[in-house]
């Protein structure tokens, strides 16, 4: 095994371990951690892991809390995170990003343009992430004549 293929494993073990399924309140979220990530083949295997994860759920069923607390993206890290927000958009329902510095929050602000991510928000805290996320994730009232369901995307 070269070198490569050592650090290519070691980023894919991290990935698996920074992007998982949490249940709040009885729903899911994917729970995507790149805080201080600033290596692009961790970046790389967490977008791959995002997606691999993601592509297989229903369209706008996924709700997704970032943590980006100290994170660093390199210009090549920009362009996994556009690529991969833009394939995984189709999937999510919500999108709650945290911690971001003043340079990450205006990367975020482009990508979310360049990719018209429509259901993806800033926040400062985890908590007030959290809050906006239960938020939507919460079923509708009934409507009249119905006997219930899921609140649809949005």
């Amino acid at each position: 095994m070269s070198a490569t293929d050592s650090g290519a494993g070691a980023a894919a073990a991290d990935a698996v371990a920074r992007v998982r399924w949490m249940t709040r309140r009885g729903y899911r979220y994917l729970q995507i951690d790149v805080h201080a990530v600033s290596d692009d083949e961790v970046m790389r295997a967490i977008c791959h892991r995002m997606i691999a994860l993601m592509s297989v759920e229903a369209p706008a069923s996924v709700f997704t809390l970032v943590n980006a607390t100290d994170t660093f993206l390199s210009a090549s890290m920009v362009g996994f995170v556009r690529d991969a927000s833009a394939a995984v958009e189709p999937y999510t329902r919500g999108a709650a990003v945290f911690g971001m510095s003043t340079v990450l929050r205006l990367t975020f602000n482009i990508v979310k343009i360049v990719t018209r991510y429509k259901t993806m928000a800033p926040f400062e805290t985890e908590a007030d992430a959290l809050a906006w996320l239960d938020e939507r994730a919460l079923p509708l009232p009934p409507a009249a004549g119905s006997t219930g369901g899921a609140r649809g995307a949005g």
